[in-house]
């Protein structure tokens, strides 16, 4: 088989197979198309100059206690449903890793919550190894007063601040306050921060586009902010940064070194979490 990477002009039907692989977030796949998918790269698989299958290989790193580890991020793996079961994902995946390789890469990581993916993963050497725990909202307000409040671009050093203390011990996933400019813009309007009365940040939520669930919260008095964003103690659900009880499988990782290896295998559980997903 041969692969190569989509031009300009596979737009479309780059958008098409995410529609049938991924139902129901086609507003979702023109956004990423427009603004992400340019600054990464999307290997892909052709029949007849269709493309019909795709690998989103989005450059990325871990970080643990200052070092960082060069990772790429699977991301929209995807087959045209008719062409399945005959191997050219398999293969697919196997070229990205030599690709990996030669470029110096150390990781390459994906985030999935199937079971049968996981074991479709665990083909090509991919291990669980992300996680999340959950928290549930409180109407209990920590023991000072405090308030919230939306966050907005002029937060964004006090977000990467929180991050940066709070992922200390273990391999995450490394943001600089660039990517939290933009994680702040994709979450206009849903993103929140609870501060105490000098106005030093506490804690942060990044809602769904409902306000009903925290796709990541952290920092002190999560539950509480989590409570504020929806008002809702019954049912309002976040994820914030696993404790190795209980904790949701979302990710796996293919160690491409020994040094990659030892990165993740030891300190707290590796968290990866808002990588478009």
């Amino acid at each position: 088989m041969t692969f190569d990477f989509a031009r300009p002009e596979d737009r479309e039907q780059l958008i098409e197979l995410y529609d049938l692989c991924f139902p129901g977030e086609h507003e979702y796949a023109v956004w990423f198309h427009e603004n992400v998918r340019c600054r990464y790269r999307t290997l892909v698989y052709r029949e007849d100059g269709r493309v019909v299958s795709m690998i989103d290989l989005i450059d990325t790193a871990l970080e643990k206690n200052g070092e960082q580890m060069k990772a790429v991020y699977l991301y929209a793996v995807a087959t045209r449903p008719q062409c399945r079961g005959r191997g050219i994902m398999g293969e697919m995946i196997e070229y990205t890793f030599d690709l990996l390789r030669r470029e110096g890469t150390e990781l390459a990581v994906l985030l999935t919550q199937n079971d049968s993916l996981f074991r479709f993963y665990d083909r090509f050497g991919f291990r669980s190894v992300f996680s999340v725990s959950e928290v549930t909202a409180n109407a209990d307000m920590p023991a000072f007063l405090c308030k919230a409040r939306l966050l907005d671009e002029t937060d964004v050093k006090s977000v990467y601040a929180l991050y940066h203390a709070a992922i200390q011990g273990r391999a995450a996933v490394f943001r600089d306050e660039e990517r939290f400019a933009e994680i702040l813009e994709e979450y206009e309007g849903h993103a929140y921060g609870l501060f105490d009365q000098q106005g030093t940040l506490l804690s942060y939520a990044l809602m769904d586009e409902e306000d009903k669930r925290a796709v990541e919260v952290i920092g002190y008095g999560c539950n509480y902010l989590l409570y504020v964003c929806t008002m809702d103690e019954k049912s309002c659900r976040g994820r914030t940064l696993p404790t190795g009880r209980n904790d949701i499988s979302t990710g796996c990782a293919r160690a491409l070194t020994d040094r990659a290896e030892a990165f993740l295998r030891d300190g707290l559980p590796p968290y990866l979490n808002v990588l478009y997903n």
